[in-house]
């Protein structure tokens, strides 16, 4: 070669363009320009040469100024739409088309110049491309013999392009290490080349290019492949990225550009290249060629690190604008809009909150109750306030105006231990003993007087015999001797509360004080004002059981006894409603109608029969279901091989009274509370969450549900470790480190019922678990671990479900899946329906209000305290830390 021709070379400067020779039939190379969607810019006939030849011009979307890369372009271009002998015809035509390039760019000889629409060209993707061309042309047995001489033509070496991590790497005197890293926009694709620059131009002096493979001594490391996500949920039908679902639903055949997008970004997800070419061959829009190239391209992306710095989304897909819309958040990549990693959460409201000050809020909490109280206005006024707002103490400052209005006021709780707690702050705080005598009523709980006593009673009002327990207790009570005084006091007492609240002069201008389950039966009174403390739902949708085996015993009972002569219309419609429950098949929900004919009296003779044989035969409120318009579904114990059915129903209760109400509660809903209570009769008022003085982590690794527990016993250890160290280690600050406690700071352990003996048995207190933690003030300013995600029986949610929105109906017990779902701040992924939304609604619901609930104890509002969540359902409005040790 010439100096000239050298500095040709070395000088040319940055280029974008490449002309190719098409040395082949025309048809031919458009097809293969179909096929891999590597298309020329434009077409023309030059007669630079001996005979005319047509030429392909082809564009990058970025300038290349490293004379390797052009000559790698140049070659990958050539063999890609050519044919040769051999790999020296190859050589020689590649050298020669590279030397003719300025004066092909600059020739004004050209003729029939035919434009196509610009296209770009994916450098790394041509390069595959020409590699797959090479591979797929020859027998396996020679396939990577013709790969290894194509790659060395072109001067890059096959084990070196893969290779792009090595944990060492040794030069040697004949070669200078040199990576070349080209930036396409967005993507970072390297190269790393073994031929200097003088190597290289010296080779166009008809010198060998010397292979210098033995340079690097160090095998090459793959990059890690993620197993944290669910392929099945990633390459979905009903996938979030728009360009997955129309790949798997066949909608429409996608461009190369398009699946070249997609293998970038899913090559080094654990199982995606099988889901992906499973999802092309399942369309049948793709040929076997196509097929292998994608299986090849995604190969070859792992192998180089796609996975590390995947494509944007905006270079390849046109849904990516919708996308962002849609989402509600700045869409990159295809990670941002699929599924959802297992076990992770993402904050899809990145908006800096601005809170107000907590002594604003309960002001503007204090000026809105006294305004409602003072209206006339005889509506249902829900407050929505956050745990610690001091919603309590608000109403309690009104307890003293209240009297001397002479008003008569009921105020529900959710249990007997919040009802002892509002007596205490009354007696601290509020009212002189001598006005708690005069004006209090506190509604008793029945006394505790022993075990036969206890066992009967309780096997009374488990059937629902109300009455009959009232005149169990009384003589109970008549038969006690004078040993026993106190207690056939304390009988005594409670009928006689209970005896009283019937009569409008002993309740009139009181403060009567109840809970949640006992407001119900207060009917008779007639007060002017009642707030209800905490949300009332599970006191309104009353959820029972029967077992099935019941049911078959009462409608024997009923049978034999019209056989012996007891026959009436109303008999035979509760033996048709027996039946009709008892051949329902499993999980399908069926409604009944209230049985309002003979009720009162029907309902007394069927109390009669089951109260006889209670507590061997009977042990549900069977009446409940067959007097009430219910919903219901049965299901079968697995545990009981099938044997036994348990029937679950739900029922309406309407609050008995047409006075002004106030509910004030953490976590009402306003579409439940105006469902179930009349959207024309609530006000529905929520009040901003201050900053919390609390620190609140989130531990989302898994769900950390009944069965999580069931499987993870063992180690449970392992995921309170630092709940141990805050129980068992103290800072000594004179000696500057942490020594251990005399006495443990137990911090509160809050689980499920049945957990509770895991953590006692690792040494810590468990002195409350979900379902009873409503109200609690007991444990401010403590740390607290709420352990489990607090997920009721699917069956409940859809009783539920029907029963606030039985406009949209459904039909049976929905099957659960791993759905992705988005809750106001956050997306995260839950075991759930995916059909029903109200569903999801529903259980998103109830799953929050009881998290709340549980970390409320701790006051964290005024309380700097530390509060760990394990699960995998964040609540909102909150600042919360959320951490995943995978």
């Amino acid at each position: 070669m010439e100096k000239k021709d050298k500095e040709i070379l070395i000088n040319r400067g940055p280029q974008s363009s490449f002309i190719i020779a098409i040395n082949g039939p025309l048809d031919s190379f458009i097809d293969t320009c179909n096929l891999y969607e590597i298309k020329p810019s434009s077409t023309f006939k030059s007669s630079i040469t001996v005979k005319e030849v047509t030429y392909a011009i082809f564009n990058t979307d970025t300038s290349i100024n490293d004379l390797r890369m052009c000559y790698v372009i140049q070659g990958c271009l050539n063999r890609l739409f050519n044919s040769y002998k051999n790999i020296s015809q190859f050589k020689k035509a590649l050298k020669e088309e590279f030397r003719l390039y300025p004066n092909l760019m600059g020739t004004t000889d050209k003729t029939d110049t035919v434009d196509y629409e610009a296209a770009f060209i994916d450098i790394p993707y041509l390069v595959y491309a020409a590699c797959f061309a090479v591979r797929n042309k020859f027998s396996q047995s020679n396939a990577a013999r013709k790969l290894d001489a194509f790659l060395l033509a072109i001067n890059l070496n096959k084990s070196i392009m893969q290779a792009k991590k090595r944990s060492a790497i040794k030069s040697t005197d004949s070669c200078d290490e040199y990576k070349y890293i080209l930036e396409e926009k967005h993507n970072s694709v390297e190269f790393t080349f073994t031929i200097n620059t003088t190597d290289f131009i010296n080779s166009f002096d008809s010198k060998s290019p010397k292979n210098n493979c033995n340079a690097f001594n160090v095998e090459p490391t793959r990059p890690k492949r993620d197993e944290s996500i669910d392929v099945d949920l990633l390459i979905a039908n009903d996938s979030t990225c728009k360009l997955l679902k129309e790949l798997c639903s066949g909608s429409r055949k996608l461009s190369m550009s398009e699946l070249n997008h997609l293998a970038k970004s899913l090559c080094t997800i654990d199982g995606a290249m099988t889901a992906l070419l499973k999802a092309i061959k399942a369309t049948g829009l793709y040929n076997d060629t196509i097929e292998s190239f994608i299986d090849y391209l995604i190969g070859c992306y792992k192998r180089n690190g796609y996975g590390e710095r995947p494509p944007l989304c905006s270079y390849s897909c046109s849904h990516h604008k919708s996308c962002n819309l849609e989402a509600g958040h700045q869409v990159s990549y295809l990670r941002d809009v699929s599924q959802q990693k297992l076990g992770t959460i993402r904050r899809i409201n990145n908006t800096v909150r601005s809170y107000k000050d907590k002594e604003t809020i309960r002001a503007e909490i204090t000026d809105s109750f006294n305004n409602d109280c003072n209206t006339e206005d005889n509506r249902v006024f829900v407050y929505k306030c956050f745990v610690g707002l001091g919603k309590t103490h608000i109403y309690l400052n009104k307890i003293q105006e209240f009297i001397e209005s002479n008003k008569t006021v009921i105020i529900a709780v959710p249990s007997h231990a919040l009802k002892d707690d509002i007596v205490l702050r009354l007696r601290e705080d509020h009212l002189s003993e001598d006005l708690i005598a005069e004006k209090v009523i506190i509604v008793p709980k029945i006394p505790d007087a022993g075990g036969d006593f206890n066992k009967e009673l309780n096997s009374l009002y488990s059937v629902g015999d109300y009455s009959g327990a009232s005149k169990f207790i009384r003589d109970y009570a008549d038969n006690l001797t004078t040993d026993h005084q106190d207690i056939k006091d304390d009988l005594n007492d409670y009928l006689d509360i209970i005896s009283n609240l019937k009569i409008k002069e002993y309740t009139d201008g009181k403060i009567i004080i109840t809970t949640h389950e006992r407001l119900f039966s207060l009917k008779v009174i007639d007060p002017d004002l009642v707030i209800i403390d905490e949300d009332i739902t599970d006191s309104i949708l009353k959820i029972q059981q029967v077992g099935t085996d019941e049911l078959t015993t009462l409608k024997l009972k009923i049978e034999n006894i019209m056989k012996s002569g007891e026959v009436n219309d109303s008999l035979n419609a509760i033996l048709d409603k027996i039946n009709s429950i008892l051949i329902a098949n499993n999980d399908i929900l069926y409604s009944t109608t209230a049985n309002d004919k003979d009720k009162g009296k029907l309902h007394s003779t069927i109390l009669k029969y089951i109260t006889e044989d209670r507590g061997v035969y009977y042990n549900s409120r069977i009446t409940d279901l067959l007097f009430n318009s219910c919903t219901y579904v049965k299901s079968t114990d697995p545990e009981n091989e099938g044997t036994k059915s348990t029937i679950h129903y739900i029922y309406k209760r309407n609050l008995p009274f047409n006075c002004k109400v106030f509910i004030m509660s953490a976590t009402s809903d306003k579409k439940v509370c105006e469902r179930l209570l009349g959207q024309e009769k609530v006000v529905f008022r929520e009040f901003d969450i201050p900053k919390l003085r609390a620190n609140i982590v989130f531990y989302t690794d898994y769900s950390y549900s009944k069965e999580w527990f069931k499987r993870h016993v063992s180690n449970l250890e392992k995921h309170v470790k630092s709940f141990q160290f805050l129980r068992d280690t103290k800072l000594c600050t004179k000696a500057k480190k942490n020594v251990p406690r005399v006495k443990k700071n137990q911090p509160l352990i809050i689980t499920f019922k049945e957990c509770e003996k895991y953590f006692e048995d690792l040494g810590f207190d468990t002195l409350m678990h979900f379902g009873n933690t409503t109200g609690i003030d007991t444990y401010k300013g403590k740390n607290i671990a709420v352990f489990g995600t607090y997920n009721l029986n699917p069956i409940v949610y859809t009783l539920y479900t029907q029963a606030v929105f039985p406009e949209e109906p459904i039909y049976e017990v929905p099957k659960y899946s791993n759905v992705l779902v988005e809750n106001k701040d956050y997306e995260f992924n839950i075991y759930t329906s995916e059909e029903f939304d109200k569903f999801r609604k529903i259980q998103l619901w109830k799953i929050q209000s009881e998290i709340i609930q549980a970390l409320g104890r701790a006051r964290p509002i005024d309380e700097n305290c530390f509060i760990a969540i394990y699960s995998n359902v964040p609540i909102d409005g909150i600042d919360i830390a959320l951490f995943s040790k995978r």
